[in-house]
């Protein structure tokens, strides 16, 4: 090993600890949730823990509501340009098949098909992260979530 690589300290891991929501916090967002645009968003978001990034690059094609199935084989992601793409997942075991909810299910049957993607933006590419965020942070204002 060359000595340069002695010299510099190793990345810090990141250890913060993963906040979940208690079972009345799910039931107050997913009724605040209940008749909005995106309530299947929020619905699969909350119920199967999928994350921000692979459900801004879902494409409808991987939606098989007859089948309750969802298959997760891309994620949204920024290059550095800025520029919003859809990618591989960063590791294999980030590709997976997770089974719809009936709510779920039944919550994609209300989603009107504008594209490719099951939830784009207002341009009908990309949702942008931060467009996400304050939709998600104006749902828990709703739903009374504290945190």
């Amino acid at each position: 090993m060359s000595s340069a690589i002695h010299a510099v300290s190793p990345p810090r891991r990141d250890e913060r600890a993963v906040v979940t929501l208690s079972p009345d916090e799910v039931d107050r967002l997913l009724a605040a949730a209940a008749g909005d645009p995106r309530e299947a968003l929020y619905v699969v978001a909350v119920l199967l823990g999928v994350r921000e990034g692979e459900l801004l690059g879902l494409p409808w094609g991987n939606v098989d509501r007859a089948r309750r199935q969802l298959r997760i084989t891309e994620t949204a992601s920024w290059t550095l340009e800025g520029e919003h793409v859809v990618t591989l997942p960063k590791t294999s075991a980030s590709r997976r098949r997770l089974m719809l909810p009936l709510l779920a299910v039944d919550a994609l049957a209300r989603t009107p098909r504008l594209g490719d993607l099951v939830w784009p933006g207002d341009d009908g590419r990309i949702m942008p992260s931060s467009t996400f965020t304050h939709r998600w942070e104006a749902l828990r204002s709703r739903a009374g979530s504290g945190r």
